[in-house]
């Protein structure tokens, strides 16, 4: 059956589950999943047919009414048009060094799936927008921050994997193809990593941390590192998940994640990897600032210092907590891309 015949069978049983629909609805809805079958027949003979798609569209928005339209494509398993996706938020682009985004496309060339780069700065947009690694990109006119990075690159995605990778790593296929091959081993497991935390509910702090080459078997985890980690795309947009803006720039995204995974009846975990294949910088974000209000000295207002994280409030300069020091906060295996606007004073 080619895409056009199958297009036109499904205007059929979309035509005569709407006769039926107010008086007959059981029946009806058998003719929509008819319709949505004959649309993804086609599909699957040209991925990019643009009437199936619409059909497509039409069938789960009224199975929807029924129980929602994302279920509906979840048991129909509509078929994705990439094995795979990458995302990359990138904010600068570092040629003099070893960890370069230049390094990790590279990486990538044989590796099969599509990219996406989310642009945080329109000098390094303008350097790469034509890289020919460069499957997607998405261009913003100011930092948005890693959680709106994130976000705007799954919503490119069609990949059945997504992978998210920091900037500044370099990796070995290998690696990536032995997280995703996590997914079919763990049936509950929303986000694979190669680096977790578990933590202390009472106080946040770490009680465990799993580190690259330590892991042996996977480990379910409060929090995974953020600099290399894959999302089971159809658990992740059946949960109804996304990344939470307001969490940055303190960190707590990972964990946010967690916490909504294990809500909608799934986990994540710190799974093994060959760690040879794996290496990454240290990144500082000299540009991480919470979006609070000052007054005209700088400091934060008490009621705006108490929404602060209690490592974030050990000192009231602008910018700077004692855990930070002078150059910005110091993490690792982190690159964090933050909230580009300064707090207006006063």
């Amino acid at each position: 059956m080619t895409a056009e015949q199958a297009a036109a069978a499904a205007r059929q049983h979309l035509s005569l589950a709407e006769s039926l629909t107010a008086l007959r609805p059981a029946e009806a809805r058998a003719q929509w999943l008819e319709a949505a079958r004959a649309a993804i027949a086609g599909l699957a003979e040209d991925p990019v047919h643009q009437e199936c798609w619409r059909l497509l569209s039409i069938v789960f928005w009224h199975l929807g009414l029924m129980t929602s339209a994302a279920q509906a494509a979840a048991r129909l398993e509509a078929p994705s048009l990439a094995p795979r996706s990458i995302i990359i938020a990138v904010l600068d682009r570092r040629q003099d060094q070893a960890f370069a985004i230049d390094g990790l496309l590279q990486d990538l060339a044989a590796f099969s799936g599509e990219v996406i780069v989310v642009f945080n700065d329109p000098t390094v947009f303008d350097a790469l927008r034509h890289h020919q690694r460069i499957d997607k990109w998405a261009a913003l006119s100011a930092n948005a921050g890693v959680a709106r990075a994130w976000n705007i690159g799954i919503n490119l995605a069609q990949g059945a994997v997504i992978f998210i990778l920091n900037d500044d790593l370099r990796v070995d296929p290998a690696v990536l193809m032995q997280l995703e091959a996590g997914f079919a081993a763990l049936p509950d497991a929303l986000a694979l990593g190669v680096e977790g935390e578990v933590i202390d509910a009472a106080d946040f702090s770490v009680k465990a941390k799993h580190r690259l080459g330590e892991i042996r078997q996977p480990i379910a985890v409060d929090k995974l590192s953020g600099y290399c980690f894959a999302l089971h795309a159809q658990r992740y947009h059946d949960a109804g998940i996304s990344f939470d803006p307001r969490l940055s720039p303190y960190f707590y995204e990972e964990l946010d994640l967690m916490l909504k995974a294990r809500q909608a009846g799934f986990n994540v975990y710190a799974v093994p990897v060959d760690a040879r294949g794996l290496r990454h910088g240290i990144g500082i974000s000299r540009q991480d600032r919470p979006l609070f209000r000052r007054d005209p000295a700088g400091h934060l207002s008490p009621r705006e210092s108490s929404r602060l994280p209690a490592r974030r409030r050990r000192s009231n300069r602008p910018g700077i907590s004692q855990a930070q020091g002078p150059r910005g906060l110091r993490h690792s295996g982190k690159r964090r891309l933050a909230h580009p606007i300064r707090p207006p004073k006063g």
